[in-house]
């Protein structure tokens, strides 16, 4: 099986991932295989000291590469961890979908319980003579606001 064995420095919550510094080997699947941490086996070169993402295209996923141990006979096995994201980025990048929850920004019309609110309060006493409306003597009139809910934006 081929696989090609390279650097990303991208964050693992990103989706589309770059990929360089990358070289096309041969390996082996060590016995048995688990699709989602499987062990790779391969003829150690130095050229793999700061790999650590892989694409296998033969399983049709990215992987991470976790962790390397060093065999005898110049060879080494690379434990490995799939990178879902990567993996299914076409598929999740087609989705259409209604997000609910977002760290930047929030859409007021979307109830969402989880979100903290700011409840504002502020008191006003205003002292006049006249009224406000020109009509003079008699009755003073009271202005009140109820409300002044706001968002913590």
């Amino acid at each position: 099986m081929q696989i090609t064995i390279g650097q990303t420095a991208d964050d693992r919550r990103k989706i589309q991932k770059s990929f360089a510094n990358t070289t096309s080997v041969s390996v082996q699947l060590k016995q048995p295989c688990d699709l989602l941490h499987p062990v790779f086996m391969l003829t150690w070169s130095s050229l793999y000291i700061h790999a650590n993402y892989l694409n296998a295209p033969d399983l049709g996923r990215y992987y991470y590469i976790d962790g390397v141990n060093l065999l005898t006979g110049n060879r080494a096995e690379l434990h490995c961890s799939v990178d879902v994201l990567m993996s299914y980025a076409a598929q999740i990048l087609a989705l259409d979908v209604n997000v609910r929850r977002n760290q930047h920004e929030r859409n007021k019309l979307i109830v969402d319980n989880q979100y903290p609110e700011e409840i504002l309060s502020t008191v006003s006493v205003l002292k006049f003579n006249a009224s406000p409306f020109g009509v003079n003597g008699g009755y003073n009139t009271i202005l009140t606001v109820i409300g002044g809910q706001r968002s913590g934006e």
